[in-house]
């Protein structure tokens, strides 16, 4: 049969659970990299390791790899040296060897239990996280169907979406079953610390887009509360710990200020346009100023001289590079809208 190379074949990341809430990053399969095997089905492989690694990283961005070949595997399949030379590549290795065509072993539940913990951390906090054994289908299918379970999908759930994204994986009964087993024994777990009067389950990162909300609903509520005492100086008033409204602008308790109009601008392109568009931008603030789009009251108030003034320039030019470059103009506002 004819050999498959890197040029040929080159290497493929499968991912898995896209669009999960609960997924800050990206949880992929693939097969090893640089893999050299004259008896693979469906040809011999005769990869190039640092080509493999090259497209994990700038066309993937894979932050971290996760091998389960055993040691001797790194010789057997011609890679010896693929953990020193995937992080020489930028990538953050986490290997966890498991016997081919099998599962953990006993001994190390409890270890592996900590590999998917460790994986599932490394996916909340925005990692691209790719999994491989040798052909990445049965060990590969196995740990990352753990990790959907660990998430809190069903194990049958878990085992078809990982067969979806990857036909073939997991690859024997045993991988399945022990996939099942995975879901019970931390169920138990669950239920241990239950019946002990423990915290019934780990407080969970919030997702991604509960962090946008979130820093988006912090702004408007330090916004809303802070507007009561505005401009007035330190040590001047009582510390407030309530949201009372009025202050300069005569706002109701929870009306927000330009600060957080334009922040909320901002979002908006930053998500309409997937990225930063400063046209567009521009034009979410001119909406602002002119309609009131994402005032709290329905207009445009406490709008800044420079502001108005670039405004209405990017109005008349449509250039939206319009603000002042005079020091003396430049405030502190760009601030708030980070």
């Amino acid at each position: 049969m004819r050999e498959r190379t890197s040029d040929t074949h080159p290497i493929r990341v499968d991912f898995v659970g896209q669009g999960d809430a609960r997924l800050l990053g990206k949880l992929g399969m693939t097969l090893a990299p640089g893999v050299k095997d004259d008896n693979a089905s469906g040809g011999p492989w005769k990869r190039d390791l640092d080509a493999d690694l090259r497209l994990l990283k700038e066309d993937y961005g894979v932050d971290v790899l996760v091998p389960l070949l055993e040691d001797e595997e790194y010789e057997r399949y011609g890679i010896p040296d693929l953990l020193e030379r995937a992080e020489d590549a930028g990538i953050e290795v986490v290997a966890f060897p498991i016997e081919d065509v099998r599962v953990p072993k006993r001994a190390k539940s409890e270890r592996y239990a900590g590999l998917v913990e460790r994986i599932v951390a490394l996916l909340r906090s925005g990692k691209t996280v790719v999994v491989h054994c040798r052909g990445g289908l049965g060990r590969t299918g196995t740990v990352v169907a753990s990790v959907l379970v660990a998430l809190g999908h069903p194990s049958g759930e878990a085992i078809k979406a990982v067969r979806h994204a990857r036909p073939g994986t997991i690859e024997t009964s045993e991988q399945e079953r022990y996939v099942r087993r995975f879901e019970k024994e931390r169920r138990k777990e669950h239920t241990s610390r239950t019946s002990r009067g423990g915290r019934t389950t780990p407080p969970e990162e919030p997702t991604q887009i509960e962090r946008y909300k979130g820093s988006l609903l912090g702004l408007a509520v330090g916004d809303a509360l802070g507007t009561t005492l505005e401009f007035q100086p330190p040590g001047s008033f009582r510390p407030l710990d309530d949201m009372v409204g009025g202050g300069p602008f005569g706002l109701k308790p929870g009306e927000w200020t330009d600060d957080t109009s334009m922040a909320l601008c901002l979002a908006e392109s930053l998500i309409e346009r997937r990225g930063f568009y400063l046209p567009d931008q521009l034009e979410k603030y001119l909406r602002w100023y002119r309609e009131g789009h994402m005032s709290s009251t329905g207009r445009c108030f406490d709008i800044g001289g420079a502001t108005k003034d670039a405004l209405e320039r990017f109005e008349g030019t449509r250039k939206p590079y319009s603000g002042s470059t005079d020091p003396d103009r430049a405030g502190n506002g760009s601030l708030m809208r980070l």
